[in-house]
């Protein structure tokens, strides 16, 4: 007898997620590395565009594993629609959303992880470091008049993967900053 699965993700709390941050008329990809269609097959790479978050959270479950999903949090191109309009398809090399793709920077994104080996879940003293250090950045922006961020702590498949994700509201068009630049 097998036990049964971990569900994947949670469909509601994707959803929740999505309107909070997405403008209504945003694009956004959505991402997932080694999935696996509930259809079976080869763990690949697969990517979708949606401007939709119920159609977002709807294909998802189409997946029966993952090693990640990710959703972009600032807006893409909406010509990128044409990829693969609500749906997830598999992706090859160049296939999936560029630097120069993000045409507004909406949120400014921070992630505080553990340095460690890819693959191996952080410590509970190493994620209680890496809040610790969120915490630390959380102030400082704070300080410096940032709007109140909204704030995650990520787990992956029921174990402590140590990130912690902050999202502050910006408002920066490529002109701003004079091209494209890189988010880091």
């Amino acid at each position: 007898m097998h036990a049964p699965q971990k569900k994947l993700f949670d469909g509601q709390l994707v959803h929740d997620a999505l309107v909070a941050i997405r403008a209504s008329d945003q694009v956004v990809e959505a991402r997932v590395l080694n999935g696996v269609s509930s259809a079976g097959g080869w763990p690949a790479t697969w990517s979708g565009y949606f401007d939709d978050a119920a159609a977002l959270v709807s294909s998802l479950g189409s997946l029966r594993t993952a090693t990640g999903i990710y959703i972009t949090v600032n807006p893409v191109n909406a010509a990128l629609l044409a990829r693969a309009n609500k749906r997830l398809r598999k992706a090859g090399k160049g296939e999936t959303t560029a630097d120069t793709d993000v045409v507004r920077r909406r949120w400014l994104l921070i992630d505080a992880d553990a340095v460690r080996p890819a693959g191996i879940s952080a410590s509970d003293e190493e994620h209680a470091l890496a809040i610790d250090r969120a915490g630390e950045i959380q102030r400082h922006l704070q300080e410096e008049k940032w709007p109140e961020p909204l704030v995650a702590d990520a787990e992956q498949n029921g174990s402590n993967n140590s990130t912690q994700h902050g999202c502050r509201s910006t408002d920066w068009h490529k002109q701003d900053s004079g091209g494209e630049g890189k988010s880091h």
